[in-house]
């Protein structure tokens, strides 16, 4: 005898060989011809929490494509600057400064380790992200054109802001209730609630540092302050 579809039998009722029950809630016909709806449990329901389909989808393009997106916009900043003596020293400090920021958080980043609340993470969530603002900041002042500094930061939120929420769901999903801890009490960027009580008191570590290759941030940083100063001198 021909079995009825899954949705026209009843949960709390296995189906006999004999009869089958129709779910009030949910009627459809054993025809074939016609189609039964999904069950409530299927995987095409998104997560309650999760992000619609289209940010998250544009999350992970920018994830993807944020190298290549960089030397675009480098490209573009370098190719449109106007730089001075003054403003070159000044956006080299805030450089200086971003990458200090970067350099103490890759000091203390283990790949390995679901949640990294040391070093710099016990006072902001993002410090790599709080460094690469300092260091697009700096490239903007360098370049002496104020509407530069409208596009970098237009660029910061269309391209790290998606991808910093992407990275937090990650850890969400990854360790939920150490991360909710570490959430309420850790602000994203700027640093203004002190130090994160359960923080662990681990030192800054070379070996850590060195594996995250940090190092290639501050050799591309300091090639583009040489072209501004290049183009400062002949440009």
């Amino acid at each position: 005898m021909a079995r009825a579809p899954w949705c026209c039998i009843t949960a709390s009722k296995p189906a006999s060989p004999t009869s089958t029950k129709t779910n009030p809630r949910r009627p459809c016909s054993p025809s074939p011809s016609k189609k039964c709806s999904p069950p409530p449990s299927a995987s095409w329901r998104r997560p309650v929490g999760s992000p619609p389909a289209g940010r998250a989808g544009y999350a992970t393009w920018a994830a993807r494509l944020r190298v290549p997106l960089h030397f675009a916009l480098a490209v573009l900043v370098l190719g449109f600057a106007h730089p001075t003596g003054t403003s070159l020293a000044a956006g080299a400090a805030l450089v200086a400064v971003g990458l200090a920021v970067r350099a103490w958080a890759a000091g203390h980043l283990r790949r390995d380790l679901p949640l990294t609340t040391s070093g710099p993470y016990a006072y902001v969530r993002h410090p790599l992200y709080l460094g690469s603002a300092f260091i697009l900041s700096g490239f903007a002042l360098a370049a002496g054109r104020g509407w530069l500094g409208a596009v970098v930061g237009l660029y910061f939120l269309l391209v790290f802001v998606p991808v910093l929420g992407r990275e937090e769901r990650e850890r969400e999903a990854t360790v939920p209730a150490d991360y909710a801890a570490y959430r309420s009490q850790v602000p994203a960027l700027v640093p203004y609630r002190g130090r994160y009580g359960a923080a662990p008191a681990a030192r800054f570590d070379w070996q850590v540092f060195r594996a995250n290759r940090e190092w290639r941030a501050a050799v591309g940083c300091a090639l583009l302050l040489a072209l501004f100063y290049a183009k400062m001198l002949w440009g």
